[in-house]
């Protein structure tokens, strides 16, 4: 199967492919770097706002500005409102994870740097590699995306590909032009 990783989940494709490589036809990798607290970006400013995050707000208007003031990235506070629970009976608005464990994973990649395990699959299998950042992303700034680029962007089946007038939303941003790379690029 191919494996598409966005944000957090960059890692997590990383990790599958370094332990069953045989399972992975390909990687897609989207706005995250590979090392640094939470792939680098707003790592620090993620775990300082997740820290200070309420569990949850008297109402969706609460939600909102809290996020609109406090997130460091717009499409993360648009995440964390999509996925967002209300109690009817009360109007609470609530996040469907656990704060605590997601504390505990943004400090583990303190120390975690997943470029490695990319860099051993795309050198053992020689299967593709897309690692794709949105053109105005906050989250996978544009050093660490040239940082990274110079760093394994000489291992013939890594690709690194921005897109324009994106953000770290990328795949809900540009849907349309995800899906159609997508398409191409692993033959569906």
């Amino acid at each position: 199967s191919w494996v598409i990783g966005h944000s957090m989940g960059v890692r997590t494709a990383c990790g599958y492919a370094k332990l069953k490589p045989d399972a992975v036809s390909g990687l897609i990798l989207v706005d995250l770097g590979f090392t640094g607290v939470a792939g680098g970006g707003v790592g620090e400013a993620l775990g300082t706002f997740l820290r200070d995050l309420p569990h949850s707000f008297p109402s969706r208007s609460e939600a909102r500005a809290f996020l609109a003031e406090k997130c460091p990235d717009p499409s993360i506070a648009q995440y964390l409102l999509a996925v967002s629970k209300i109690d009817l009976k009360s109007g609470t608005l609530s996040f469907p994870f656990d704060h605590a464990a997601l504390l505990k994973t943004v400090e583990a990649s303190r120390d975690t740097e997943a470029g490695p395990w990319m860099e051993e699959f795309a050198r053992k299998t020689g299967r593709p590699v897309y690692v794709l950042r949105g053109a105005t992303s906050r989250v996978y700034k544009t050093n660490e995306f040239e940082n990274e680029r110079a760093q394994y962007g000489s291992i013939p089946n890594v690709r690194f590909i921005e897109f324009p007038d994106a953000g770290h939303g990328l795949p809900f941003e540009k849907r349309p032009e995800f899906v159609a790379f997508i398409r191409k690029e692993c033959g569906f």
